[in-house]
């Protein structure tokens, strides 16, 4: 009987202790936990470009002249049109350089770059169509100021333009306005973009307007 006792007493001591085990074990670790420094490099730095590319691809408009006739499009009138997409890509590229890029960007002020200075009268005016007295061709992509935070692998900036080279219809201007001193352009030749520059104007401006 006194046998029986112990038996009867160990198993409840037993199974108390395993109640009381199982009721504080830990939850498990869920990826919520993990370090960020448990992930290689070149993940975080396309993580910090995919959240970079969420806030500074939020471009308003878009304003295009193609000899005297001018143009502007709201970003849903072209939000799936593959020249934006170049641009965007030329904003990341073409100040590391890359695709061919090999000029170093220099600092101008709009006061010295007239085709700047037109496209700002343009956009001054609202309209969606009109003409100019001055032949030139280019587009603008408008934007809010951007400037990226620490770490960020991405291009401080406000407006894009990329322009054809009026003394060398060969080439492409790329200019970056300064999100803060917006007088300020840093612009790079693009050298051999003017052709590819003038026939993707051709195909937005066919498919937008008929023209």
């Amino acid at each position: 009987m006194q046998k029986k006792l112990v038996y009867v007493t160990l198993i409840l001591i037993s199974t108390l202790i395993i109640i009381r085990c199982l009721t504080n074990e830990k939850p498990p670790v869920t990826a919520l936990t993990i370090s960020p420094s448990s992930y290689d490099s070149a993940t975080l730095i396309s993580k910090a470009q995919n959240k970079n590319s969420d806030i500074q691809d939020q471009y308003k408009e878009m304003v295009v002249q193609r000899n005297y006739d001018c143009f502007s499009f709201q970003k849903n009138q072209i939000a799936n049109q593959g020249i934006v997409l170049d641009i965007q890509n030329l904003l990341f590229i073409v100040p590391r350089g890359g695709a061919g890029i090999t000029d170093i960007g220099i600092e101008k002020d709009s006061s010295e770059l007239s085709i700047i200075n037109e496209s700002d009268n343009f956009i001054k005016k609202h309209l969606n169509a009109d003409t100019s007295d001055k032949k030139y061709t280019y587009i603008r992509l408008i934007y809010d100021s951007y400037i990226p935070q620490e770490a960020e692998n991405a291009t401080r900036h406000k407006d894009i333009i990329i322009y054809l080279q009026p003394d060398n219809s060969n080439d492409a201007i790329f200019a970056i306005q300064d999100p803060v001193k917006q007088s300020k352009w840093t612009i790079t030749t693009l050298v051999g973009y003017g052709d590819w520059l003038t026939k993707e104007i051709d195909i937005l401006l066919r498919i937008k307007t008929g023209l």
